[in-house]
């Protein structure tokens, strides 16, 4: 049987959004020669890294996918296709922070730690953009203080940025519909199987935080909840 060579697949690692698992399954369609990983530990070095390749070497990867991997669309091939996977903003920080918590190689952990935050008290630290609006200022690229100078027209803008160009747009409560969207859409080969690498462990879902927890990452994340609420209308299911 003849099989049609994969499409060429930008994807968009969002912290927390089971991209660990997702990277496993991608990579083993693409060959590693023709595939950039961005570093997640230094991921703007990454992206400079790749900028200062020639620009038919730039164009040749198949597969780029990481940290940061939206900013470089403009640097790839103008045939490469767009993906990405979002997750509930509120349950996404719930795991960043018992991820964060759990992980003394992160970034973040010797301020979690050393100021033993709570929840609450993490999800209104301010202290990295990955726990407020992330998903808006990560695809708009731009920082939180920008994005609540006119949330509406923030949330319109980003929105319109993940339904025009990214071919799909994913969720992780929707996983296995969203991966075989991608398959089919990018002609993968290989079976998914959810590996459910990097899990959290010993976290509180959703379901347990406090009200106060809860209200702290949704006024946080007021933007990104109801960004998300509008991509689920147009996400596999």
């Amino acid at each position: 049987m003849f099989w049609s060579k994969p499409k060429k697949l930008l994807f968009e690692h969002v912290p927390k959004c089971g991209g660990n698992s997702i990277r496993a399954f991608l990579k083993q369609s693409y060959s590693s020669e023709k595939s950039f990983l961005l570093n997640g530990g230094s991921p703007h070095s990454s992206i400079e890294s790749f900028k200062d390749l020639p620009k038919p070497q730039r164009h040749s990867f198949q597969f780029v996918f990481g940290h940061g991997a939206h900013r470089l669309r403009r640097h790839c091939d103008p045939e490469m296709l767009a993906a990405t996977i979002l997750r509930d903003p509120i349950d996404r920080i719930v795991s960043h922070y018992y991820f964060v918590a759990a992980s003394p190689d992160h970034y973040l952990y010797e301020q979690l730690t050393a100021e033993e935050m709570t929840l609450a008290e993490y999800a209104r630290s301010n202290i990295s953009g990955e726990l407020t609006n992330n998903y808006a200022c990560r695809f708009l690229e731009i920082d939180n203080e920008e994005a609540m100078l006119s949330p509406q027209a923030t949330v319109d803008r980003a929105f319109d940025l993940l339904s025009n160009d990214y071919s799909i747009v994913g969720t992780l409560e929707n996983l296995d519909e969203s991966m075989m969207a991608i398959k089919k859409m990018f002609r993968l080969r290989k079976r998914w199987v959810n590996q459910k690498l990097n899990v959290t462990k010993q976290r509180k879902s959703k379901s347990e935080i406090s009200d106060e927890e809860r209200q702290a990452i949704q006024e946080s994340n007021s933007i990104d909840i109801e960004l998300y609420r509008r991509v689920l209308a147009i996400s596999p299911k």
